[in-house]
């Protein structure tokens, strides 16, 4: 047998595999480049709960959808986010400024009754632009952060309801602005400092509880301006001192405690024996 000789193969050209020549490639424009609006139209079209994550593609995106404007083209686009739903409730109160304050703007209210809904977050500074609200109720749920100033701009508010919350920071003494309050709540938070004495320009007010917090200072004697008042709940807090014999003038009060504090447990000699005042504290200890 002969010797077979080797089968030669044609030789490819890699060339043939290879990338176009670089002249014929044309590098993608720098995001930096593209004009704000075109990135605003872009993306006002994606749903509002999840646009905002986008921000962190690159800082000029991130200016792009942190603008006010773009929060009212995003929810102009998408007007079932920009109605009063438990859902978009949810939204405000994690969104940023500029959308609390477009989506506020929607809002025309009277009631914003938002109790035990697992509401998380801070409360929106947004909220003083709804004039119009006489209740606002919150409580228990997963709030934190301060009491912002701009709800004690909401002069026509009767009912103010934000225990159970984590809640901290002092208690503004702008609070004395809502002198259609009959009824607040604070109790069961994280506040601090001292009871404001504006408090006491509160005349109308039938229900004060500010308990379970970490509450310090003296009882203000300005308290005897509360002359509607029929409960103050203050146990369970740092108060120390005397209690004020102001409170005498409290001809309403049906319930008062006061147990739990660092207060002394002698009753102010300006307080009438047998006086309902009296007989209420005494059953709490004082003497």
């Amino acid at each position: 047998m002969g010797i077979e000789s080797p089968v030669h193969f044609p030789r490819t050209r890699s060339a043939s595999f290879a990338a176009p020549p670089s002249t014929t490639l044309r590098p993608y424009p720098q995001i930096s480049r593209i004009p704000i609006e075109l990135i605003q139209d872009i993306f006002r079209r994606l749903d509002p709960a999840t646009v905002l994550k986008y921000r962190r593609l690159c800082r000029h995106i991130a200016v792009a959808l942190s603008d006010p404007h773009f929060a009212i083209l995003n929810l102009n686009h998408h007007p079932e986010k920009s109605t009063a739903s438990l859902q978009s409730y949810k939204l405000w109160f994690v969104w940023p400024e500029s959308y609390q304050a477009a989506y506020a703007g929607r809002l025309s209210v009277n009631e914003l009754k938002l109790g035990w809904k697992g509401i998380k977050g801070s409360l929106p500074r947004a909220l003083g632009s709804l004039k119009s609200l006489t209740i606002l109720t919150l409580h228990e749920n997963k709030l934190s952060g301060p009491i912002p100033l701009e709800i004690c701009s909401l002069v026509n508010l009767s009912i103010l309801h934000l225990q159970g919350n984590k809640l901290s920071g002092a208690i503004p003494s702008e609070i004395g602005n809502l002198t259609q309050l009959t009824q607040l709540c604070l109790q069961s938070n994280k506040l601090t400092g001292g009871i404001p004495r504006e408090i006491g320009k509160l005349n109308k007010l039938e229900n004060l509880s500010l308990n379970c917090n970490q509450l310090t200072g003296e009882i203000p004697a300005e308290i005897k301006g509360l002359k509607a008042l029929k409960s103050l709940y203050l146990e369970q807090n740092m108060l120390y001192g005397n209690v004020p014999s102001e409170i005498e003038e409290l001809g309403s009060l049906q319930i008062l405690c006061f147990a739990h504090n660092m207060l002394t447990n002698l009753l102010p000699s300006g307080l009438k024996k047998e006086s309902r005042v009296w007989e209420i504290l005494r059953h709490q200890g004082f003497r």
